[in-house]
């Protein structure tokens, strides 16, 4: 996986901007709009019609490999369903060169090698975090600070301290809590670890799923080579069971 820089293209309009994913729509209209009486736009805003271009939009993510991420063939399609609903309208529509940042997954895997052998399933039992570091990396899995009793509560991987003893050269794994996966994963490159797996905390949280894999980000890139991954929680306190994990 990989990270670069891409240009994008944004087309304009107020009324359609959350349409898009990764879009900003600006548009002119030939025509003054009422300043304060906003009754009439109001009563043309129905569930029909919504439903109508949200159906519009599925149709459009379903022809292009499922998605309408900015920079796919379905971003552009939505682009130019937009533009063409603005055009019609009378709108006077154009479109604006922008950059950011994105993750490229160029492959990926996660696999046991040691006591046995056990593949795992890309987004049922891992994935990766958002701007995570590519390397193919084998090594020994050793957990870092976890605690699987009782409610769970952890801080692993929070302070530097909890590496105490940590073997560089080894997967860290962590449990999840208390700080930011940008800190655990940190810390961990910190002590020399080459991978970091941070699995779920397994408590109850209401309205937070702390059992099953959960999508995670750093923020930033820590270390273009150092792979940060998520799992669950019972995968995660397998893996701390496992003698010889590798």
């Amino acid at each position: 996986m990989k990270h670069r820089t891409k240009t994008g293209l944004t087309l304009g309009a107020v009324a359609a901007s959350a349409a898009l994913c990764g879009s900003v729509i600006v548009a002119g209209s030939a025509q003054a709009a009422p300043v304060t009486d906003t009754q009439a736009l109001r009563d043309a805003v129905t569930v029909g019609g919504v439903m109508e271009h949200l159906t519009a939009f599925q149709s459009i993510a379903d022809a292009n490999g499922g998605n309408r991420a900015a920079g796919t063939a379905g971003h552009e399609a939505s682009l130019a369903y937009v533009q063409g609903l603005l055009d019609t309208a009378g709108y006077d529509t154009w479109t604006q060169e922008f950059t950011y940042e994105r993750t490229d997954f160029t492959g990926t895997s996660l696999s046991q090698t040691a006591p046995g052998a056990v593949p795992y399933t890309l987004g049922v039992d891992y994935f990766p975090m958002d701007f995570t570091g590519g390397a193919n990396v084998e090594a020994a899995v050793t957990a870092v600070d976890v605690n699987l009793s009782g409610d769970r509560a952890s801080t692993s991987g929070c302070e530097a301290g909890d590496f105490a003893g940590f073997t560089p050269g080894n997967i860290a794994l962590i449990q999840r809590g208390s700080c930011d996966f940008a800190v655990k994963a940190q810390n961990a490159l910190d002590a020399g670890a080459v991978g970091v797996i941070v699995f779920n905390q397994g408590n109850d949280v209401p309205g937070d799923d702390r059992f099953g894999l959960f999508g995670g980000t750093l923020g930033s890139i820590i270390d273009p080579s150092l792979p940060v991954v998520s799992a669950p929680f019972d995968l995660g306190a397998e893996w701390v069971n496992t003698p010889a994990s590798g």
